[in-house]
Protein backbone atom coordinates (compact mmCIF):
# COMPACT_ATOMS: atom_id res chain seq x y z
CA UNK A 1 0.00 0.00 0.00
CA UNK A 2 2.91 2.42 0.92
CA UNK A 3 4.81 1.89 -2.01
CA UNK A 4 1.57 2.43 -4.49
CA UNK A 5 0.12 5.29 -2.58
CA UNK A 6 4.28 6.81 -3.05
CA UNK A 7 3.81 6.21 -6.85
CA UNK A 8 0.50 7.86 -6.82
CA UNK A 9 2.47 10.98 -5.05
CA UNK A 10 5.35 10.82 -7.47
CA UNK A 11 2.50 10.83 -10.22
CA UNK A 12 1.18 13.82 -8.92
CA UNK A 13 4.24 15.44 -8.61
CA UNK A 14 5.67 15.06 -11.89
CA UNK A 15 3.36 18.19 -12.85
CA UNK A 16 4.67 21.61 -12.22
CA UNK A 17 2.78 22.42 -8.91
CA UNK A 18 1.27 25.98 -10.65
CA UNK A 19 0.22 23.88 -14.34
CA UNK A 20 -1.11 21.06 -11.85
CA UNK A 21 -2.89 24.03 -9.66
CA UNK A 22 -4.25 25.83 -13.26
CA UNK A 23 -5.43 22.55 -14.38
CA UNK A 24 -7.73 21.94 -11.26
CA UNK A 25 -8.82 25.90 -11.40
CA UNK A 26 -9.48 25.44 -14.83
CA UNK A 27 -11.59 22.51 -14.47
CA UNK A 28 -13.68 23.42 -11.71
CA UNK A 29 -14.73 26.54 -13.88
CA UNK A 30 -12.21 29.35 -12.15
CA UNK A 31 -12.72 31.11 -9.28
CA UNK A 32 -11.74 31.37 -5.27
CA UNK A 33 -12.43 28.20 -4.22
CA UNK A 34 -11.62 26.04 -7.01
CA UNK A 35 -7.97 28.19 -7.28
CA UNK A 36 -7.22 26.89 -3.35
CA UNK A 37 -7.97 23.39 -4.28
CA UNK A 38 -5.88 23.76 -6.96
CA UNK A 39 -3.06 24.65 -4.33
CA UNK A 40 -4.03 22.44 -1.91
CA UNK A 41 -3.92 19.09 -4.28
CA UNK A 42 -0.57 20.58 -5.96
CA UNK A 43 1.00 20.31 -2.74
CA UNK A 44 -0.20 17.25 -1.09
CA UNK A 45 2.39 15.21 -2.52
CA UNK A 46 5.01 17.40 -0.85
CA UNK A 47 3.40 16.81 2.55
CA UNK A 48 2.57 13.11 1.89
CA UNK A 49 6.36 12.47 1.35
CA UNK A 50 7.55 14.42 3.82
CA UNK A 51 5.10 12.51 6.50
CA UNK A 52 6.10 9.56 5.35
CA UNK A 53 9.98 10.12 5.93
CA UNK A 54 8.85 11.35 9.80
CA UNK A 55 6.83 8.65 10.52
CA UNK A 56 9.73 6.13 9.32
CA UNK A 57 12.38 7.98 11.06
CA UNK A 58 10.14 8.01 14.73
CA UNK A 59 9.85 4.27 14.19
CA UNK A 60 12.81 3.60 14.24
CA UNK A 61 13.29 5.18 18.07
CA UNK A 62 13.40 2.46 20.81
CA UNK A 63 10.84 4.43 22.44
CA UNK A 64 8.33 2.82 19.70
CA UNK A 65 9.87 -0.99 19.98
CA UNK A 66 9.62 -0.91 24.03
CA UNK A 67 5.54 0.50 23.35
CA UNK A 68 4.95 -2.29 21.39
CA UNK A 69 6.78 -4.60 22.98
CA UNK A 70 4.11 -3.61 26.25
CA UNK A 71 1.27 -4.34 24.18
CA UNK A 72 0.98 -0.85 22.37
CA UNK A 73 -1.68 -0.89 19.69
CA UNK A 74 -0.57 0.61 16.42
CA UNK A 75 -3.22 3.45 16.84
CA UNK A 76 -1.87 3.74 20.23
CA UNK A 77 1.33 3.94 19.06
CA UNK A 78 0.67 6.57 16.34
CA UNK A 79 -1.54 8.58 18.25
CA UNK A 80 0.71 9.03 21.37
CA UNK A 81 4.02 8.67 20.00
CA UNK A 82 4.20 9.23 15.84
CA UNK A 83 1.91 11.98 15.69
CA UNK A 84 2.81 14.78 18.59
CA UNK A 85 6.98 14.09 17.14
CA UNK A 86 6.07 14.18 13.62
CA UNK A 87 3.96 17.57 14.58
CA UNK A 88 6.14 19.93 14.57
CA UNK A 89 7.96 18.99 11.10
CA UNK A 90 4.40 19.39 9.69
CA UNK A 91 3.48 22.66 11.21
CA UNK A 92 7.56 24.02 9.60
CA UNK A 93 6.17 22.64 6.41
CA UNK A 94 2.91 24.46 6.75
CA UNK A 95 4.41 27.56 7.18
CA UNK A 96 6.68 27.36 4.30
CA UNK A 97 4.18 26.09 2.04
CA UNK A 98 1.73 28.95 3.02
CA UNK A 99 4.17 31.47 1.27
CA UNK A 100 4.14 29.10 -1.81
CA UNK A 101 0.08 29.72 -1.42
CA UNK A 102 0.34 33.01 -1.34
CA UNK A 103 2.15 33.58 -4.85
CA UNK A 104 0.53 30.77 -6.90
CA UNK A 105 -3.20 32.39 -5.59
CA UNK A 106 -2.05 35.27 -6.69
CA UNK A 107 -0.87 34.02 -9.56
CA UNK A 108 -3.97 32.44 -10.29
CA UNK A 109 -5.66 35.60 -9.70
CA UNK A 110 -3.53 37.15 -11.78
CA UNK A 111 -4.56 35.66 -15.08
CA UNK A 112 -8.01 35.30 -14.07
CA UNK A 113 -8.67 31.79 -12.40
CA UNK A 114 -8.37 32.72 -8.59
CA UNK A 115 -10.91 34.98 -6.92
CA UNK A 116 -13.83 37.51 -9.00
CA UNK A 117 -13.05 41.52 -9.34
CA UNK A 118 -14.89 42.77 -6.62
CA UNK A 119 -12.97 40.46 -3.80
CA UNK A 120 -9.93 42.04 -2.69
CA UNK A 121 -7.02 39.53 -3.92
CA UNK A 122 -3.35 40.69 -4.76
CA UNK A 123 -3.10 38.56 -8.19
CA UNK A 124 -6.67 40.24 -9.11
CA UNK A 125 -5.34 43.94 -7.82
CA UNK A 126 -2.48 43.47 -9.69
CA UNK A 127 -4.54 42.85 -13.23
CA UNK A 128 -6.98 45.46 -12.28
CA UNK A 129 -4.22 48.08 -11.96
CA UNK A 130 -2.09 47.43 -14.59
CA UNK A 131 -4.36 49.39 -16.98
CA UNK A 132 -3.40 52.19 -14.93
CA UNK A 133 0.46 51.49 -14.26
CA UNK A 134 1.35 53.88 -17.57
CA UNK A 135 -0.94 56.66 -16.42
CA UNK A 136 1.03 57.60 -13.95
CA UNK A 137 -0.62 55.53 -11.30
CA UNK A 138 1.40 53.10 -10.82
CA UNK A 139 1.24 52.50 -6.91
CA UNK A 140 -1.72 49.85 -8.00
CA UNK A 141 0.39 47.42 -9.00
CA UNK A 142 3.37 47.77 -7.20
CA UNK A 143 1.75 48.26 -3.14
CA UNK A 144 -0.31 45.01 -3.70
CA UNK A 145 2.93 43.78 -5.08
CA UNK A 146 4.79 44.45 -1.96
CA UNK A 147 2.14 42.94 -0.09
CA UNK A 148 3.15 39.69 -1.57
CA UNK A 149 6.13 40.02 -1.64
CA UNK A 150 5.95 40.75 2.63
CA UNK A 151 3.86 38.26 3.06
CA UNK A 152 5.87 35.59 1.57
CA UNK A 153 9.11 36.45 3.19
CA UNK A 154 7.51 37.12 6.76
CA UNK A 155 6.32 33.47 6.03
CA UNK A 156 9.63 32.00 5.01
CA UNK A 157 11.17 33.87 8.02
CA UNK A 158 8.19 32.51 10.46
CA UNK A 159 8.95 28.90 9.44
CA UNK A 160 12.79 29.39 9.72
CA UNK A 161 12.25 31.00 13.27
CA UNK A 162 9.32 27.77 13.58
CA UNK A 163 12.54 25.65 12.58
CA UNK A 164 14.99 26.66 15.24
CA UNK A 165 12.47 27.10 18.16
CA UNK A 166 10.97 23.55 17.83
CA UNK A 167 13.94 21.76 17.29
CA UNK A 168 13.79 21.04 13.41
CA UNK A 169 16.13 18.67 10.94
CA UNK A 170 18.12 21.82 10.05
CA UNK A 171 18.25 24.41 12.42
Amino acid sequence: MDTILMRVMDSIAAFPPILLAMAVAIGLGGGLWAAVLGVVISTIPFFARLMRSEVLRIRSFPFIEASEAMGGTPWFTLRWHIAPHAATTMLVQCASVFGYAIITLAGLGFVGLGAEVPTPEWGVMITEGMQYALTGQWWLTIFPGLGILVAVVGTNLLADRLSKVLGGANS
